[in-house]
């Protein structure tokens, strides 16, 4: 399947525009330990996921959060709590998120070991956590000021998820 039929037919797609994860979506049953979850987005910076043991986590639960594009769109970000302390980071020369394009992100994580990348290359961002939770659901938000619209398979599709 493309990239393209992706778009077209099997896709959910959400609108963020401020800083709260309002809707959850459960990862199903990870293969071999192994979550997968590729999504495309398109925002001017800011670009948040949130990947939790349970739907609406309280303050201060461990969880794993992903900022792309932070800093007005110049590094990326991991977190293990919201707004928490970075555990990873990188920085780049080029905008990570775009306004006016498709962006496609893919996060893996076996294990304890955490990768995040975009398209099909290597990943760009890297952590191997020493206390490792589980992850049933995932979400997406934005920040203040900072919209953004997602677009994400509705199901794993194995040509999608390889």
């Amino acid at each position: 399947m493309s990239s393209s039929d992706l778009d077209k037919k099997y896709h959910n797609s959400l609108k963020t525009y401020e800083y709260n994860y309002h809707t959850f979506f459960p990862i199903g049953e990870p293969d071999e330990e192994t979550i997968k979850l590729r999504f495309k987005v398109r925002a001017h910076r800011d670009a948040h996921i949130l990947l939790s043991p349970c739907m609406y986590p309280e303050e201060g639960s461990p969880v794993y959060e992903i900022v792309l594009g932070a800093g007005n769109n110049t590094y990326s970000v991991l977190r293990k709590c919201q707004q928490g302390d970075e555990q990873a980071m990188t920085e780049s020369e080029e905008s990570l998120v775009s306004p006016d394009e498709w962006r496609e992100y893919w996060i893996k994580i076996k294990k304890n070991k955490i990768k995040i990348g975009r398209d099909d290359e290597k990943a760009f961002l890297k952590w191997k956590d020493p206390q490792p939770i589980p992850i049933n659901f995932y979400s997406f938000s934005s920040y203040e000021g900072a919209a953004a619209l997602w677009i994400f398979p509705c199901f794993k599709d194995k040509d999608f998820w390889l």
